[in-house]
């Protein structure tokens, strides 16, 4: 499964860990970067400095904010350096972000830490990347930006006081997860990063690993040791030459053509034409055994881009594997948490999915800032992380399995008790959250899934804004590489040399 050079690009021993959701990840980092004792990286698709780490009530003589934690570490460490790297994002987002995050984070550091915007990827893509690391042994990698309403807690209750934003205002429930990683594949993720900084812009770099610390870092589901590989998707780009990278589609295509008994998913989005196609033939094969399949979803999506590009698609792409799954014989449920709202006559409030992970036979699992769309497998810049058990009894099938049990458990809202007598099994799993999905008060909602409504409903105008929001490759990556393949010393060949020593002038 894990292959360095077709699903990865490292595979190194680390000691391995799940955390769920925002509350535990946000005081997590806040605590190792107070304790930092040479380095922190720090790479985001989004990131603000007024981002409040720490929330809970014990933690009100503490530094709470971004901003102030990053004041706090300097202050009390003068060697420490901190190097920031955001994606340099379209104008597009220009009213849902922070303005002068740069400055701000700048002036909090005194010196000592560095920001870089970074637009160094292929045209019409992102750098969706999501992970910090702190001296080298320890890293964080998953779905979770330093930003605005990402934080919560795994019990996503409705009108949480301490789930606000920068201005004060009350916010859904918000789900998500991300990885612990602790060892030597820790040091791959910092040339990672240090390859993006010098990408960017910024200077060279050689970050030594720290002695790494008696204490294990926070984690809620426990991996163990074991190896742990790195798995990228990267667009083409042609300033500088860079040829694409689909170690995550290669990834996800190969787990799910191996599914023997069950997969889940929990995604943003689900669109990818390879994860579709992947599990349309799985399921078609009669010689393979019986599937279950659960996919967990947004109720729906945040915003008018968002529900543009990929509504209509997503309705699409899960239908129809609904319809295939019920034509061969397989289980497939398709849903989406919420929890009570305190004034029942408003219906269940929805919390939004922003996870993304796959878990197949509980014992591969794979996670990271990687949702299940077209984009995430070729075009934008995206960094995940994938287990492998060699049996089903070893330490990662354990934590597999225990993972998978509390986020059903988590989205269900059933006791643990209840959760190990009717979520353990794998068998008969879509059918016991769907009687879940039944009681009331309601956990899960479970939209309706017609392929033949969702293909009407699909109009032209959809179809394109889905082929600008959600392309594999940008437009014209294939051909400009095949030129310059072909024809080393032709026009266009010349005309991208030039611009790549352009870029390395101003870089």
């Amino acid at each position: 499964m894990l292959k360095v050079g077709e699903t990865c690009s490292a595979l190194a021993p680390a000691w391995s860990g799940v955390i769920v959701d925002a509350d535990d990840y946000y005081r997590s980092l806040a605590d190792a970067i107070e304790s930092a004792r040479a380095y922190v990286l720090i790479a985001g698709w989004q990131l603000e400095s007024s981002v409040w780490m720490r929330r809970r009530d014990e933690d009100e003589d503490r530094p709470r904010t971004f901003r102030e934690i990053v004041r706090a570490a300097v202050t009390r460490n003068p060697e420490l350096r901190i190097y920031v790297l955001a994606w340099d994002w379209s104008s597009v987002y220009a009213l849902d972000r922070e303005w002068a995050t740069s400055d701000k984070l700048r002036s909090a550091g005194r010196g000592r830490l560095r920001f870089l915007y970074d637009a160094n990827h292929a045209p019409g893509a992102s750098h969706h990347e999501k992970f910090a690391i702190v001296d080298g042994h320890t890293a964080w990698l998953g779905g979770i930006d330093i930003s605005e309403h990402r934080w919560d807690q795994r019990s996503h209750v409705d009108q949480n006081p301490m789930r606000f934003d920068g201005k004060g205002a009350l916010y859904l429930p918000y789900h998500d997860v991300q990885s612990v990683v602790r060892g030597p594949v820790v040091r791959h993720l910092v040339e990672h990063f240090v390859d993006r900084w010098v990408a960017a812009g910024g200077e060279p770099m050689v970050l030594v690993p720290e002695p790494i610390p008696e204490s294990a870092p926070f984690a809620h589901m426990p991996l163990g040791h074991g190896p742990v590989a790195i798995t990228r998707t990267r667009g083409a780009t042609v300033v500088p030459m860079r040829e694409p990278v689909r170690e995550i589609r290669a990834l996800y295509e190969r787990a799910l053509q191996r599914a023997e008994r069950f997969v889940y998913i929990e995604s943003q989005y689900v669109t990818a034409r390879v994860i579709v196609e992947a599990l349309a033939d799985r399921m078609r094969d009669r010689s393979r055994g019986r599937l279950e399949i659960v996919v967990i979803v947004p109720w729906c999506l945040e915003g008018r881009m968002e529900k543009a590009a990929i509504e209509g698609p997503q309705r699409i792409a899960l239908s129809v594997l609904a319809r295939i799954a019920e034509e061969n014989g397989h289980a497939m449920g398709v849903f989406s948490p919420c929890v009570p709202r305190k004034a029942d006559s408003e219906g269940p409030c929805p919390t939004y999915v922003h996870s993304k992970l796959m878990i197949v036979d509980d014992r591969f699992l794979t996670l990271g800032s990687a949702n299940a769309t077209n984009r995430s497998m070729g075009l934008d810049t995206e960094l995940n992380l994938a287990w492998a058990a060699e049996d089903e009894h070893d330490d990662v099938a354990r934590g597999i399995h225990a993972l998978r049990v509390s986020l059903m458990a988590e989205h269900t809202g059933v006791t643990p008790e209840e959760a190990i007598r009717d979520l353990s099994r794998v068998e008969g799993i879509v059918d016991r959250l769907c009687a879940l999905a039944a009681n009331e008060p309601r956990r899960l909602y479970r939209p309706r899934l017609d392929p033949d409504q969702a293909i009407a409903d699909q109009g032209p105008m959809d179809d394109l804004f889905a082929s600008i929001g959600d392309p594999e490759t940008a437009a014209f990556d294939e051909g400009l590489f095949e030129e310059i393949l072909e024809r080393p010393h032709g026009i266009v060949a010349r005309v991208v040399t030039a611009l790549q020593s352009v870029a390395g002038a101003r870089g």
